[in-house]
């Protein structure tokens, strides 16, 4: 069933709603039991960061999935490490016989990997295991599962972003079996909360009469959230109220929203021609970040969806680092779309959406 607390004029864009709770559940994540060492940090670059002190001892060159952010390549790059990239297929699924090709060309010393989007598109770990067993370290990126029901059993650390799944001040995590000594962390700005408070507080007063004076200016605190978490390259602990937010959250119910939203959305359009989705929700242990297409004209419909206040944004814009030509990676870059299906919404919006698809898909005469 669908739970749908109010109907919004927008779809996407930034969180503003939250929740902190009395109670809190601490055992929301795996990486919440006593087996792991965890660092609750300002951001998923951070905890990038800090796997390369932990690591600095290592040969310093890491192998990245093509498919991926500068924010996951950058930190790698300003700590003097070497980064170069194994290919994917289309479906974001990892191409075991290229994977080992790279890394035997290559000899990182340590992979880097990503579920995509929530989905297990890594699937089978054996290849990843025999990695680990030459001596290589393996790292899972969470930040697109983190409510998924899955990770990756051999990882030797996790390292994720909690900014992308609700509305929270900042937050990044690394958590790992092993130590996590020799990582010196500073106190957070303690300016972050009251700039976030203030950014979730005026878009809900944006809601109420949606003048553009309105959205500027909860743009304009956003973008100051922004400025201030990305200042510098300090690793600097998560905010007291993000921290509370993170515990506070129903873990269940987003994965269900979640689930709901993108199966409605499934069924609705998996025969339009001028769509391909790009993942297939068939696990329950699934938390979908997004609902992920496939479109030629990418540009046109996302221009066509804005018009209609339903902001899909681009996961993500090809990185100066990325240079390798190939056809499958360039598709991944130039085609896809994220179409919003979180946990604010419900049937009404996710309706919303497939009229859309259809009239325009209609109009274009590409169905």
């Amino acid at each position: 069933m669908f739970k749908v607390i109010e109907m919004w004029s927008e779809v996407g864009s930034d969180f503003w709603k939250y929740t902190i709770s009395d109670y809190e559940n601490n055992e929301l994540f795996f990486w919440e039991g006593n087996e792991y060492n965890k660092l609750y940090l300002k951001s998923g670059r951070n905890a990038i960061k800090a796997i390369c002190k932990v690591l600095s001892e290592c040969k310093k060159k890491v192998m990245l999935p093509i498919y991926t952010c500068e924010t996951v390549i950058e930190p790698f790059i300003d700590e003097g490490w070497e980064v170069c990239f194994y290919k994917l297929n289309r479906d974001l699924s990892i191409d075991k016989t290229r994977f080992m090709l790279t890394y035997f060309a290559e000899q990182p010393s340590v992979v880097l990997v990503h579920s995509y989007f929530g989905f297990n598109t890594i699937k089978d770990e054996s290849f990843l295991e025999s990695c680990k067993s030459d001596g290589t370290i393996i790292v899972e990126d969470i930040t697109q599962s983190l409510f998924s029901k899955h990770y990756l059993k051999c990882a030797d650390f996790y390292v994720g972003s909690f900014r992308k799944f609700f509305a929270i001040p900042n937050g990044g995590l690394i958590a790992s079996k092993r130590s996590l000594e020799n990582i010196e962390i500073e106190s957070c700005d303690k300016a972050i909360d009251n700039v976030a408070l203030k950014a979730f507080k005026l878009k809900s007063y944006y809601f109420k009469d949606e003048t553009e004076e309105k959205k500027l200016a909860f743009r304009e605190q956003y973008e100051l959230l922004n400025k201030i978490i990305s200042k510098n390259n300090k690793i600097e602990e998560i905010s007291d109220i993000s921290k509370k937010i993170i515990f506070s959250c129903e873990s269940d119910s987003i994965l269900l929203s979640r689930q709901n939203n993108y199966s409605m959305l499934f069924e609705a359009i998996k025969e339009f021609n001028y769509i391909k989705p790009v993942l297939n929700l068939k696990s329950n242990n699934c938390a979908p970040l997004y609902f992920p297409i496939y479109v030629d004209n990418r540009e046109s419909l996302q221009s066509y969806l804005r018009d209609a206040n339903v902001y899909c944004p681009i996961i993500w814009k090809k990185p100066m680092q990325v240079l390798i030509e190939d056809v499958e990676t360039e598709y991944m870059y130039e085609h896809m779309l994220c179409i919003p299906i979180d946990q604010r919404y419900g049937e009404d919006e996710m309706k919303k959406i497939i009229k859309l698809l259809t009239d325009y898909a209609m109009n274009k005469g590409k169905r």
